[in-house]
């Protein structure tokens, strides 16, 4: 009896310490089998811009950072992906994003040259602000006025003014 109960506490320990499945390098145990580390099981594993590593998605860029003087991150949200915007903190040589318009406007960016020399139209010491009120010289004087083509065609001395506004 003894020889019994010792025989059967021997195989149950002995089945507690056994493992089913031994896999090798480069290799990890999936529902009871070995399967390659990076084998990809569906495209639904990893998001967008990572890769499988192993078991594990893991991104497939560095970080993006962006140089907080002259630039703010925006994250996209459908991609995840971060983009840097200028904030014209650069001067005003520094490229700079042209930012989205309100419903029914326009949004117009960039650098205004002089067509003879093609030398940057800019005021003494500009620093790549936004233009103030009041300004009397440099790009800031200038006004954008807004009419319809073909009323501007037929004669530019009556054509009504659509909208008139800040720059």
């Amino acid at each position: 009896m003894t020889r019994t109960i010792i025989l059967a506490l021997a195989t149950a320990v002995a089945a507690d310490g056994c493992k089913s499945v031994e896999c090798g390098d480069g290799t990890i145990e999936r529902e009871g089998k070995c399967a390659p580390a990076d084998d990809m099981v569906s495209s639904a594993n990893c998001g967008p811009f990572t890769v499988l590593q192993g078991d594990k998605c893991v991104p497939m860029f560095p970080p993006t950072e962006c140089d907080p003087s002259t630039t703010s991150p925006t994250v996209d949200p459908a991609t995840g992906v971060t983009t840097c915007i200028g904030t014209g903190g650069g001067g005003c040589s520094a490229p700079f994003a042209c930012p989205a318009p309100a419903a029914g406007k326009q949004t117009i960016c960039g650098q205004i040259y002089d067509f003879q020399d093609m030398s940057t139209f800019a005021d003494t010491g500009a620093t790549g602000a936004k233009c103030g009120s009041g300004a009397t010289s440099g790009p800031c004087s200038i006004g954008i006025k807004a009419f319809d083509a073909i009323s501007f065609a037929m004669n530019p001395q009556t054509a009504t003014e659509l909208v008139h506004g800040p720059v």
